[in-house]
């Protein structure tokens, strides 16, 4: 009867384990789908930032989220943040602090604006875009240029 048991509960433990394991990729396959929905917009995105500035004056790139609204079923979200680095810095740094908190650095300076998608019949639909400004904003634009390598 113990062993009865306990092969049971060996069952039912292996199946949840299974199950989370199933899901768990499914769940991730899902999201590259939709973000792979996404790389045309975020291109186009780009493009429109470099297309009318100088070459060297400023350089773009973007990262794409996408999900579901609820884990496995639900509608289809998605966020493209382009992140824009101006690349003329100033020859002069600043020579007082007050300089410096003025705005006058002599580091690289990030700025991000974040679009939001929602997806139906297979349309993918920006829903609302908003500037993106706070110390997380420049740490991430930051990474995304390290992790593209631009």
């Amino acid at each position: 009867m113990a062993d009865e048991a306990s092969s049971v509960t060996k069952l039912v433990l292996f199946s949840v384990l299974a199950f989370t394991v199933i899901g768990g990729v499914y769940v991730h396959h899902d999201a590259q789908k939709l973000k792979q929905g996404l790389k045309s917009q975020a291109q186009s995105l780009i493009d429109e930032f470099t297309s009318d500035s100088d070459v060297d004056a400023l350089d773009a790139t973007a990262t794409i989220t996408a999900t579901r609204k609820y884990i496995l079923f639900g509608e289809p979200k998605g966020k493209i943040t382009v992140y824009l680095r101006n690349n003329l810095i100033d020859e002069h740094p600043p020579e007082t602090h007050e300089e410096e908190e003025a705005g006058n650095s002599h580091q690289r300076k990030y700025s991000g604006i974040e679009y939001l998608y929602s997806k139906q019949e297979d349309e993918w639909s920006n829903t609302e875009s908003g500037q993106c400004a706070e110390e997380r904003c420049q740490i991430n634009a930051k990474r995304a240029f390290e992790l593209t390598g631009i």
